[in-house]
């Protein structure tokens, strides 16, 4: 037994599964970024619509002299239907947030769902001049392991994978393959772990722009962080164990300066 699970295509068997899923979250969270930015952006564009059609009426009326109690009902529709527009984007938006921090509340609420939604939204509300290449097209992973997990969670789940890619990748940089399988795959798992909580902890370092109140870790730096410290794990517990002795030696240090004075 244990030399089968230290054989060569168990660890490449794992590498490839860990790195498929790991790459599967890394598109699953960028986009559902891209996804909530375009709605957000959508909100926009049509709430500018309705400013300039309100402008546009206005100066039609100016200079045709029209009807006023024609024009402000002809506004009045205008803005009702632009905030239909908008109020059914907001919602889509507000399910797209609920997706990302918490997760997938309904097996059917996906990101593949939400977006689907949105392009019929969309052919809806174009106009026959309007170009359809402004529907949205979108591609996302066909792994449904990772469309029901929150981004927090997804990030994780990259980062201890990717932990293990990098941990059990290091045997096969050696001259003569040598491998204790069980001790490289705790190894990786306790790297990934340990860089997912640096990196959550110190996440102003590795944040995608966004706004204040929905910061989305970047999936890249995590796989990249926790992949490096994978490769180097001997390297990468020295250097906690150092940061950590630098630590007790600094509160040491303050502690006696306080009882000295």
């Amino acid at each position: 037994m244990e030399n089968f699970l230290n054989s060569k295509i168990i660890s490449v068997l794992v590498i490839s599964f860990c790195a498929t899923i790991s790459t599967a979250a890394i598109v699953e969270v960028m986009s559902r970024q891209e996804m909530l930015s375009i709605l957000d952006n959508k909100v926009i564009e049509f709430t500018k619509e309705g400013l300039e059609t309100n402008q546009s009426l206005l100066t039609e009326f100016t200079k045709k002299q029209s009807d006023i109690v024609e024009i402000v009902k002809l506004i009045e529709l205008k803005n009702d239907e632009i905030s239909t527009r908008i109020r059914d984007i907001r919602k889509l938006s507000a399910r797209m947030k609920t997706l990302i921090l918490g997760g997938s509340i309904k097996k059917s609420e996906t990101l593949e769902r939400i977006a689907l939604e949105y392009q019929v939204l969309i052919k809806a509300n174009l106009d026959d001049e309007k170009n359809e290449g402004e529907i949205l097209f979108y591609i996302t992973s066909n792994i449904n392991l990772v469309k029901k997990f929150s981004s927090t969670f997804l990030i994780a789940m990259l980062a201890v994978m990717s932990g293990v890619v990098g941990s059990l990748v290091t045997v096969f940089r050696l001259e003569t393959y040598s491998i204790d399988f069980l001790k490289r795959l705790v190894l990786g798992i306790t790297t990934g772990f340990i860089s997912f909580l640096i990196i959550k902890g110190g996440r102003s370092l590795f944040l995608l722009e966004g706004n204040d109140t929905l910061p989305i870790m970047n999936p890249y730096s995590a796989a990249l962080f926790s992949l490096i410290g994978g490769m180097f794990t001997e390297k990468f517990f020295k250097l906690l164990g150092d940061l950590f002795d630098s630590l007790i030696e600094k509160l040491t240090i303050k502690k006696e300066n306080q009882e000295t004075t």
